[in-house]
């Protein structure tokens, strides 16, 4: 006799949504500013027991509404922008942007949902499934300018020892490992449901971690115990409010704030001192008092100077870094090449101009080259790149300044556009990941945080904070020598075949179980 009772609706509802939001809310919490990575490992785990006996169809919407919940936990900051600048509607109008870019985001679940529903009918499925999400992720980063941000890999971004392999791999390969171990857990559970030994799994997963971790210990000690010249650099962190960044009348106060900042980096003797992006007030040949007061200052305390500036020129704007030598004369100048869409230009202005005209701002011109700076006074070779706003997370574009010789990075950006929220940790994480993969030290200049150092295996070794250890909105500059590094990892050389590896093993799966399919029925007509 069954004496089960029928489900209710609610119940239902429960049944599925409970494991939707677990999941989501897992994977959140693994993101800054909580940072438990080790909730990443089992994150899909309650979608994935959800998702068994599905339909096509369910399959693709439980891991869509995962995904739609766990952007919208991770990506919120993004609508506080248009706040930002003190305008309601243009508040208004960016959380809205930040729901559908959000909704965008959570289709690339859907679309794995859509793959997972056909996981029995794959070859090897433990390991073509992993590759798929690396293939999505990717694909996210990339397609339509990309955004790249929150992909699993990021989310181990403190777990030093597992993420080593970036120099091989790059992040995707962090997020394989990741996705990987969710479903040997899985299959662990389903098999012990069925009273079956299960331990098998768990020693699969148990075997990656350890190789990953075997490894991550053996180059975090090669780095930790590298021998190379260092040249000293000094970051500077002015929580300039973003209201008052374009407003004439507040332009002596930021520039005076920036050199009593600087003053204070002096006397701890750096070769270099790093200022955020944007950080000169005006347009830098517009105005050309405040440059002159700057060249003046570098020429007289004889300090090599990065500026991030605005530059005007024949009706352009670019978004640019200038080096400013000790002798108060420029050495040096980058435009930045990858531009923020809706941030720095419209996109399709002139196919949609009531598009444009929602958004009242002149667009910016990218660069078109790669600048390697060479501080080349103090040093025989000291040679940084500078990565401007999100140029950090496009892997690609870090790479090439490495393979220019770059022997350190700086990462130059504002920040403030997003409130005292998530994003500037996720920025942060985002940078820990390129420093590992160049095996570079990376050290960032922000206008509110976060303003630190990165050595070549990822640690945070130092941060501009205030006395209760606060690192965001709040002003101050820190010092610290910088390896400089010039041999290249095999990411950097090779870049991204682990994807390509990945699209691989998509492709050889499907075409193994389609000629598997096809003998057996071979076979049986035979017979």
């Amino acid at each position: 006799m069954n004496n089960q009772q029928p489900k209710t609706s609610n119940q239902k509802l429960l049944a599925i949504w409970f494991p939707i939001i677990f999941s989501a809310g897992l994977l959140i919490l693994s993101f800054p500013k909580t940072d438990w990575f080790l909730l990443a490992w089992v994150g899909f785990v309650p979608l994935l027991a959800l998702c068994e006996d599905c339909t096509f169809k369910q399959c693709f919407w439980n891991f869509y509404w995962t995904g739609l919940f766990f952007f919208l936990g991770v990506f919120y900051w993004i609508g506080f922008s248009g706040f930002m600048v003190g305008e309601a509607w243009l508040g208004v109008l960016t959380f809205a942007g930040a729901a559908l870019l959000c909704a965008y985001f959570a289709f690339y679940f859907g679309l794995f949902g859509m793959i997972y529903f056909y996981r029995r009918k794959l070859w090897m499925p433990v390991l073509v499934l992993p590759a798929a999400w690396v293939i999505l992720e990717y694909g996210r980063a990339h397609f339509l300018s990309g955004f790249g941000w929150a992909s699993l890999g990021y989310s181990q971004y403190k777990n030093l020892p597992l993420i080593q392999i970036a120099d091989l791999t790059g992040v995707y390969g962090i997020s394989f490992a990741v996705f990987f171990v969710n479903l040997c857990v899985w299959q662990a559970a389903c098999l012990r449901r069925k009273n079956i030994k299960s331990l098998g799994w768990l020693i699969i997963a148990a075997g990656l971690l350890s190789f990953m971790a075997v490894y991550g210990v053996r180059q975090i000690k090669k780095f930790d115990q590298l021998q190379s010249s260092e040249v000293k650099v000094a970051i500077v962190q002015g929580n300039v409010p973003q209201d008052e960044k374009w407003n004439p009348e507040k332009w002596p106060a930021i520039l005076d704030k920036y050199l009593k900042l600087t003053q204070t980096a002096i006397a701890m003797k750096p070769d270099l001192v790093v200022w955020p992006e944007t950080s000169f007030p005006g347009l830098l040949w517009q105005d050309k008092k405040y440059f002159e007061s700057l060249m003046s200052f570098s020429s007289l305390h004889k300090t090599s100077l990065l500026v991030g500036s605005v530059v005007g020129e024949n009706d352009k704007y670019f978004n640019s870094a200038f080096l400013l030598s000790s002798r108060g004369a420029i050495a040096g100048r980058y435009d930045k090449i990858h531009l923020v869409p809706f941030g720095e230009y419209v996109p399709l202005r002139k196919q949609i101009p009531a598009l444009a005209s929602l958004i009242p701002m002149t667009d910016f011109t990218s660069g078109r080259e790669l600048i390697v700076f060479d501080l080349g006074e103090k040093q025989k070779s000291a040679r940084f790149a500078v990565l401007i706003c999100f140029e950090d997370a496009i892997p690609e574009i870090v790479s090439k300044f490495v393979e220019r010789g770059a022997q350190f990075l700086v990462v130059i950006t504002n920040d403030a556009w997003f409130a005292d929220t998530k994003a500037p940790f996720m920025h942060w994480q985002v940078s820990v990941l390129r420093a590992v993969e160049n095996r570079r030290s990376v050290l960032r200049a922000a206008n509110t945080g976060v303003s630190g150092f990165i050595s070549p295996s990822g640690k945070m070794t130092g941060m501009v904070k205030n006395f209760s250890g606060k690192a965001t909105y709040i002003e101050g500059a820190a010092m610290q020598p910088v390896l400089l590094v010039t041999d290249m990892t095999f990411y950097v050389r090779h870049g991204d075949v682990f994807v390509w590896g990945c699209l691989l093993l998509c492709g050889l799966g499907i075409t193994l179980n389609f000629l598997t399919m096809n003998y057996s029925t071979g076979r049986k007509e035979y017979a």
